[in-house]
């Protein structure tokens, strides 16, 4: 979805083309970061299931928005 808008803002160029590409990438840059957290995080747990317990505490604290976002990315 990320590289279609890409591609159409590359198309319509001009400034708000060329902030809308900036915008878009760096969108993908910071989804790609959180699938690898995620996929590092899991791969800990599986690892270090003792440490499992301590793991969720610290994240007790997420807000609800965060705790869907992740959920959606793991899916």
């Amino acid at each position: 979805m990320l590289e279609m808008g890409v591609g159409i803002c590359g198309l319509l160029g001009g400034v708000y083309g060329t902030r809308a590409v900036g915008f878009l990438r760096q969108a993908r840059g910071k989804s790609n970061a959180l699938h690898e957290i995620i996929a590092g995080n899991e791969q800990f747990k599986k690892q270090n299931q003792a440490q499992s317990p301590a793991f969720k505490q610290a994240h007790q604290n997420q807000s609800p928005q965060t705790r869907q976002l992740v959920a959606a990315m793991k899916a």
